[in-house]
């Protein structure tokens, strides 16, 4: 696989996607801490990445918590550069363009619209994907 292109991939959002979605409050630190302690919701069976927005300061506890819950399947690469946590989506928007991601899965609904404007690849809401596979929606 040519990594310097992703297109053959899904890229997943962590938190509210792989990982249940915690609010923050601060300090951040706490309660990323907490969510390295959690379960995955699920492991994708196919070749996929991770794009989080994270801040880039909790790249540890990331993949701590990646190498132990994904161990399974394993993602291709953590896209983990964030320097701005109420500016995921320009960032998970980055990732996605200059990677050539064609299909991602955010649980953010704001971010899934944002996503879906600017870039190219088909962007996937987790609420509806987890929908329409229960109750064929």
């Amino acid at each position: 696989m040519n990594f310097s292109n992703y297109s053959d991939v899904t890229g997943f959002d962590l938190d509210g996607v792989l990982v249940a979605d915690l609010m923050f409050y601060e300090p951040v630190e706490k309660y990323l801490h907490n969510r390295s302690l959690m379960n995955a919701l699920f492991v994708p069976k196919k070749p996929y990445v991770i794009i989080t927005g994270r801040p880039y300061t909790d790249t540890a506890y990331t993949i701590d918590w990646a190498l132990r819950e994904l161990k399974e399947n394993p993602p291709i690469k953590i896209f983990h550069g964030n320097q701005d946590i109420n500016r995921a989506h320009l960032y998970k928007a980055d990732m996605i363009n200059q990677y050539g991601i064609e299909r991602f899965v955010e649980s953010d609904l704001t971010q899934v619209e944002y996503l879906r404007l600017a870039t190219k690849a088909k962007i996937y809401h987790f609420k509806e994907l987890v929908s329409h596979a229960l109750y064929g929606l």
